[in-house]
């Protein structure tokens, strides 16, 4: 019998494993697909395009996942985005605007007007929130409208693909929720955070670079250094279909091919939905709440080009597209621009999105209706000419949790009901408590350590 038989070899099962396993615990990692990975996923052709189906980047944004790179020995395997990558563009007027990254840029954007701009100048002076509200909210109260309209929407729709007006700040923009319950305001947090961060730099301290990242050979790098280090821990291409309590310590975990796992303690880490059909003859509450959670479908479509192609120079990490301007898909990614070795030479590799929570049909639309609709989006946009000379589909059923009004609340009644009805089974997955690669990372390692303090009591 194991400690944790662990259900679900996504980024937060696999790490999850590797630091129950690095504090001293027994662990059984159990995946129902025949690949490790979950929404991280890199396809390599024979032709030498190199595509990320799912997440394409991660941020060096905590000292957890720079210290996970350098347990694996992934250090010379990683890629840092080129210099033009920090340039974002965005949508309007059927054009590509860059949003501003110096002072002149700002005062010449044509992205918001010249009223909106000296708005900016009141945001030190706006009252805090007294309550939950949604991220457009927060953003339109301390910045105005048209930075929630023209930026923020656009900046959603590239993270969650979904709708800042039910997302809340709290729960899925805590970092910049706290600075207002800190500082009282956006931009004297951000001063103080860069003062404090000078400061730790000084004193010789970790500092996160910040920096966006990638792999020589693709973000599967990650997820497949951690599926080596747990080796004959992990189980693939087996569904489980029943879990089922022996007795007070003991849980019995059994798969579609007719294995079962025992483990004292079960760790569910799928998407909302999954859990919530897995759970659901155990704990029907636990179960409501977590098909509560909206998880839409969200399809990467990556197309190649030929450079010539193409007349935008593509000097940037990519384009982000406002909701209002009635373009299907959400963004594109210029992936052979931020990161060698994503196209053969002479071609362009775009990673596009389409889908998301205010478009959920496309999760029954054909592989090729796909292509022809974000072909037909991004051809004025980025100067094409022709048909790509590759594509790859990939649609994520249940792509991203979206962190709702009252998220949090609702993240603590799912646990509240598991510990009251499955004693000893639990969840880890990143709609807990963020969604990026960094959160991810950090929420299963301080878990791992909490686990440890418990068996030490």
């Amino acid at each position: 019998m194991k400690d944790y038989v662990i259900i679900g070899a996504g980024l937060s099962g696999l790490t999850t494993a590797y630091y129950l396993k690095q504090a001293g615990f027994s662990v059984q990692l159990i995946e129902a697909k025949a690949q490790v990975g979950g929404r991280i996923q890199t396809v390599n052709t024979e032709d030498g395009w190199q595509v990320d189906v799912g997440a394409n980047t991660a941020l060096l944004s905590s000292e957890a996942i720079d210290r996970l790179i350098d347990e694996l020995d992934l250090r010379d395997q990683v890629l840092v985005a080129n210099d033009a990558s920090k340039n974002r563009f965005v949508v309007r007027g059927g054009k590509l605007w860059a949003l501003p990254t110096s002072l002149g840029a700002f005062l010449t954007t044509p992205i918001v007007s010249p009223m909106a701009k000296l708005g900016l100048l009141l945001e030190p002076f706006r009252a805090k929130a007294t309550q939950e509200e949604s991220i457009a909210d927060f953003v339109a109260r301390r910045l105005g409208k048209e930075w929630r309209d023209w930026v923020l929407d656009p900046f959603i729709s590239g993270i969650f693909a979904g709708n800042p007006a039910k997302i809340s700040a709290q729960a899925a923009f805590h970092r910049v929720w706290i600075l207002e319950k800190d500082y009282g305001s956006l931009f004297k947090g951000m001063i103080a955070r860069m003062k404090s961060k000078k400061a730790a730099r000084q004193a010789g301290d970790y500092v996160a670079s910040g920096n966006m990242i990638s792999f020589k050979s693709g973000m599967s790098t990650l997820t497949h250094a951690l599926a080596a280090k747990l080796a004959d821990d992990i189980r693939i291409d087996a569904p489980v279909v029943q879990l089922s309590r022996i007795n007070d310590d003991c849980w019995q975990v059994q798969t579609s091919d007719g294995n079962s796992y025992q483990g004292k303690k079960i760790i569910v880490t799928l998407d909302a939905p999954d859990a919530a059909k897995l759970l659901r003859p155990l704990s029907s509450d636990a179960a409501n709440l977590l098909a509560s959670i909206e998880s839409p479908p969200l399809a990467v479509v990556a197309l190649g080009f030929d450079a010539s192609q193409i007349s935008h120079p593509l000097n940037g990490f990519g384009c982000l597209i406002p909701r209002s301007v009635g373009i299907a898909t959400l963004g594109a990614i210029f992936s052979s621009q931020i990161f060698s070795g994503r196209a053969p030479d002479g071609k362009v590799l775009l990673s596009c999105f389409i889908g998301g929570s205010r478009n959920p049909s496309i999760a029954h639309w054909s592989d090729q209706e796909m292509i022809d609709q974000v072909v037909k989006d991004i051809t004025p946009l980025l100067g094409i000419t022709g048909q790509p000379v590759f594509s790859k589909v990939q649609l994520w059923k249940h792509a991203i949790a979206q962190y709702h009004l009252g998220h949090f609340d609702k993240v603590e009644q799912i646990r509240h009901a598991l510990s009251k009805d499955t004693p000893n089974i639990m969840t880890r997955a990143n709609w807990h408590e963020g969604i990026s690669i960094p959160d991810v990372i950090a929420n299963a390692e301080r878990f791992a350590r909490q686990q440890r303090i418990i068996r030490n009591l």
